[in-house]
């Protein structure tokens, strides 16, 4: 263990420690400080204003607010200042004219203690804890020149104002600054987003950042010594130049040329392909006509950019252009809004007119370096003339400002040109993009946008919690033993796959995103739930006697073995429904490149394998979620299966927003007697050919049909409505759910009461810092390197979706906190009552991606000539899930307290009243690891009652009620709703059996709408009773 900073740093590797720098002859610490710059922007990416923000949202999860940035630049700056201050005296006192290694890296050890651990992290040791830094954020932060920055604006601070109070540092010291002052921000975030966690909060304020900084800075040796307010120098009449600036912009054009190597031509095809998406002229007069134009508007641009910028200055007494200065006058050209891809919506509150612009199209117009150009014209033709310097970081933004102009004006050109029935552009449609934005720009203030969604309903009543509250896992006590494990096939399969890129193959990891489902339902119609796990090492059915279970021989039959692969079947999706209607649960199989299986249910613990008869495909694809619903009301269940791409067949996704590369989604319809018809592409909108992860149904718009969403990774979500004639729209643009996403999951309840389902949708957002792509587009591959793989970032972003009461529009929903923990990269997430109060509460599975197969327990990897090959691929680190009890209307994480924060890979989870006790308990299925049954134990003497649906064919009800919908009204809970489904999540079967919580409620009224429309009315039902309804309306109590 090290602890001494100089010979901590010795033990470093890379971090720009000693490398040559630009400038090396020049005495400015300005020269020195650029020179490094440029040296590490020429050798690794993230050089842009918007990625360099998006690597630090993604170092811990919480992004940073606007504000907040502009609060850790000026804290960094303080640090440097301070240091500079320390180090000068000891110089000074040592005689000497600038400031050397050895006195940075002695000031420093006086100040903090900063060591590193056997396994090459970091640490910094405060008063009253350590504070771990991983060497993958210290290298991937430090690849970004955040500290540079602040200590290239505090060197021009002092050039500026003339101050001499201060000695520069020596060339060798500098790289021993930036390492000090990226610890300490890694530190100071780390510590910031515990406090926004804590907090519930979803972004770190700049509150919240300073009470990060002081936490550090109260922690350290010297305890109060630095002070993290940067001065803002008096201003006075300058001599504006602009130096260096100049310099900056020279180094900046050096590394994009040296990084990414463009030449016109791509950026001419960029601008024709992607950026307008219309033809640009080849007659050279014509086209340099439309170059010159567009360069001279943007020179104009950024003109006024910068003169803006000046006013905002003046009014804030400054004498040098601030990054916030920027930001307003930015904001006044260009209002807009960023999500965690870096895609930019301009004129966010227009609506559906808003205009987005992808990341990948904003990088591929930044590559060439052009926006820096443009800032260099633009000096040229107008340096005179300006009041101001402009500061590094205020440089960094108007030149971000400079690319999203570009691309947006060529944008709104293209479209213009397509409309008038152009075949090329012309120099009247660049004219047009401008006038446009202008004439957005003029109304936009007056713009408002109404969110009328309604509220959370839930109770007050998680104080009151007893000692008993909570789960338990009683899974070996239960009978349950199952270890998840993905098929030897596909294991095998995975660790040779190689990719052909330009004549050389390539080592990668096909997204082989696994895990596989579980099922709880009553096979054997004796009253007591049964559990189905799947996994690649064979399915499992466990019979529930009493409430322990036995492991049944239709087990056997229920596993797919094949002798030509000498492995067992992937399975993906369980179904556990009656699909021929004769009052016997039976079971759909989805699998991987195998056929789906369905099996009859033939009473007396048997089952029939029917899959021939069925033909439901499978072969040769990659099949994921599937679901079952009768969508044409015909009283007999059809079969919707979802296929994640085809990585069988070489497809990988694209950066694209929303992947159609994949295998089509299908549905099959019923035609009885286990008998199936593929439908001719039903969906009308000519997507439906994404990467699905997650599947659902339900009525979204109450009409009576059931509708169904398709939940997409590396893509959007598809909502498709049901027409009635056998088609279906979708309409995702229309609902506002449109949101570019790697949906995991899909989550159905009705959370405010208005009778509309609500979605929770389970979603993650990645990053691959080390991965490069230069020039990127929508059709550019994704890469799958396995070495850059293992230091994916991710960050949870997960939507909760509220019907506004039409169910025609949701909102998003801000009433969901988060905790220390939070949600991770999250599986299966669901509703239902845990604690019998009466409102619905949340259960959200976490677990590492699939690289984490590959991790230190299982390295090896084959090779393209079949040999084994050691790599080191992500860490398979593991993950707590997540429990949100509803807590007077906000979902609060009270995972820990509840028992349910297991550490896992969690997938799937089917809750079930397994012991018959009036209480939903938990069953899980781990990725590559054990099942976990969890007992609940709470003990709040609330109330409740189960009911279950039996429809009748006659009238065109499936026997399982599928599609019905259930409403629970009782004196202080209106408006309970269920909705009965096939499935829920991700890959997850809870029972028939609806569940609801009455609180201290005793009597109800239960309403019914059948999938037909009849609509039937039970009243005055008690309480703690489980119900069977046969259609319409016939009671019998099934259990006391």
């Amino acid at each position: 263990m090290v602890k001494n900073f100089k010979h901590l740093l010795g033990t470093v590797v890379v971090f720009l420690a000693f490398i040559p720098v630009y400038g090396q002859n020049s005495d400015s610490s300005i020269d020195v400080v650029i020179g490094m710059i440029e040296r590490l922007e020429s050798q690794k990416d993230a050089k842009c204003y918007a990625t360099a923000n998006r690597l630090e949202d993604f170092m811990y999860g919480t992004p940073l607010s606007e504000e907040a940035r502009n609060v850790r630049i000026d804290i960094q700056k303080a640090l440097v200042l301070f240091l500079k201050e320390e180090c000068t005296k000891q110089a000074r006192a040592k005689g000497l004219q600038s400031i050397d290694y050895e006195t940075v890296v002695n000031t420093i050890d006086n100040i903090v203690v900063i060591g590193r651990l056997e396994n090459k992290d970091f640490y910094i040791d405060l008063k009253d804890e350590r504070i771990l830094i991983k060497l993958v954020d210290f290298r991937q932060y430090s690849s970004v020149s955040y500290g540079y920055r602040s200590l290239l604006s505090v060197e021009q601070d002092l050039m500026i104002f003339n101050n001499d109070d201060y000695f520069p540092f020596s060339e060798e010291a500098i790289p021993m600054v930036y390492n000090f002052i990226n610890f300490m921000t890694l530190a100071s975030l780390q510590l910031s987003d515990r406090e926004a966690r804590t907090s519930g909060k979803t972004i770190i304020n700049s509150e919240d950042l300073i009470n990060g900084w002081y936490t550090l800075l109260d922690g350290i040796k010297q305890k109060g010594a630095i002070n993290p307010d940067y001065p803002e120098f008096e201003a006075v009449e300058l001599n504006t130049t602009n130096e260096v600036l100049e310099k900056i912009i020279e180094q900046k054009i050096s590394s994009y040329n040296e990084y990414n190597q463009l030449n016109t031509s791509v950026f001419l095809r960029n601008i024709q392909v992607y950026f307008a998406k219309q033809i640009w002229p080849s007659e050279k007069a014509k086209s340099d006509e439309l170059k010159n134009y567009l360069l001279e508007s943007l020179i104009a641009f950024c003109d006024v950019l910068i003169k803006d910028a000046e006013q905002v200055a003046e009014q804030n007494n400054r004498s040098i252009i601030r990054l916030e200065d920027v930001q307003l006058a930015l904001q006044r050209y260009t209002p807009f809004t960023a999500n965690y891809f870096e895609d930019i919506t301009f004129f966010p509150n227009y609506g559906s007119k808003a205009i987005t612009i992808e990341s990948y199209d904003l990088d591929a117009f930044r590559d060439s370096g052009i926006h820096w150009q443009i800032l260099s014209y633009c000096l040229e033709d107008h340096k005179a003339e300006y009041q101001k310097e402009i500061d590094p970081n205020a440089a960094e933004l108007i030149v971000e400002g400079l690319a999203q102009m570009g691309v947006l004006v060529l944008r709104l050109a293209g479209k213009e040109s397509k409309a008038m029935g152009k075949d090329l552009l012309h120099l009247e449609d660049i004219s047009f993009g401008f006038a446009e934005v202008q004439r957005r720009i003029n109304g936009y203030q007056e713009v408002v946008i109404e969110d009328k969604a309604g509220a959370i309903v839930g109770n007050k009543t998680y104080g009151s919690k007893t000692a008993k509250t909570g789960f338990r896992d009683i899974t070996q006590e239960a009978g349950i033993n199952f270890m998840h494990k993905s098929s030897d096939w596909l294991s095998r399969y995975i660790r040779s796959y190689v990719v052909g890129d330009s004549n050389l193959i390539r080592l990668s990891i096909p997204p082989a995103f696994g895990g596989s489902g579980i099922a709880a339902g009553d096979v054997n119609n004796d009253g007591w739930d049964d559990i189905l796990i799947l996994g690649g090492f064979g399915n499992k059915l466990y019979i529930n006697k009493g409430g322990k279970f036995s492991l049944s021989e239709a087990s056997n039959i229920l596993s797919v073995w094949s002798d030509s692969r000498t492995s067992y079947g992937e399975p993906r999706q369980p179904i556990i429904a009656d699909f021929n209607n004769d009052g016997w649960q039976d079971i759909f199989i989805s699998y991987v490149n195998a056929p789906h299986r369905l099996y009859q249910n033939m009473g007396a613990g048997s089952f029939k394998d029917v899959s021939d008869a069925a033909k439901l495909g499978g072969l040769g694809q990659v099949a994921g979620p599937a679901t079952a619903f009768d969508y044409d009301n015909d009283g007999l269940l059809d079969i919707v299966i979802g296929y994640f791409g085809n990585y069988l067949d070489g497809k990988l996704p694209s950066l694209s927003r929303n992947n159609q590369n994949g295998d089509k989604n299908v549905l099959f319809k019923n035609m009885g007697d286990f008998s199936f018809k593929l439908m001719a592409d039903p969906f009308s909108s000519g997507l439906n050919s994404g990467w699905t992860q997650a599947m659902g149904h339900t009525d979204i718009n109450r009409d009576g049909l059931q509708d169904f969403i398709v939940g997409n990774d590396f893509g959007i979500n598809e909502y498709y409505i049901n027409n009635g004639d056998g088609t279906f729209d979708e309409m995702s643009g229309k609902l506002g759910t449109n949101k570019p996403s790697y949906t995991m999951n899909v989550g159905v309840g009705d959370l405010n009461r208005d009778s509309y389902p609500d979605l929770y949708i389970s979603n993650i957002v990645v990053m691959q810092k080390d991965e490069k792509y230069v020039s990127p587009n929508e059709n550019t591959t994704m890469k799958f390197d396995p070495d850059k793989m293992k230091t994916i970032r991710t960050v949870e972003a997960n939507d909760l979706f509220l019907s506004r009461g039409d169910g025609l529009n949701y909102s998003l929903s801000t009433d969901i906190g988060r905790g220390y923990s939070a949600t991770g990269w999250s599986w299966d997430a669901d509703f239902f009552d845990y604690d019998n109060d009466g409102d619905d509460d949340l259960y959200v599975l976490n677990g590492m991606n699939d690289f984490a197969v590959y991790g230190t327990e299982n390295p090896e990897y084959y090779n393209a000539e079949g040999s084994l090959s050691g790599v080191e691929y992500a860490s398979s680190s593991k993950e707590k899930n997540v429990f949100f009890i509803n807590d007077n209307g906000q979902l609060i994480n009270k995972a820990k307290e509840l028992n349910t924060d297991i550490i896992s890979n969690s997938r799937s989870a089917a809750y079930l009243d397994y012991d018959n006790d009036g209480d939903l308990d938990i069953v899980i299925n781990n990725y590559h690891g054990e099942s976990v049954l969890l007992e609940n134990l709470t003990a709040e003497n609330n109330n409740w009652i189960k009911v279950k649906l039996e429809g009748d064919a006659t009238q065109k009800v499936n026997k399982d009620g599928i599609g019905a919908t259930i409403l629970v009204s009782s004196e202080n809970h209106k408006n309970l709703w269920r909705e009965v489904h096939s499935t829920d999540g991700y890959l997850s079967v809870h029972p028939r059996t609806q569940h609801f919580g009455l609180g201290k409620d005793e009597i109800m009224d239960i309403k019914i709408i059948w999938p037909n429309g009849t609509t039937a009315i039970i009243e005055k039902v008690k309480c703690n009773k489980a119900y069977n309804i046969k259609y319409p309306n016939l009671v019998s109590i099934r259990q006391k």
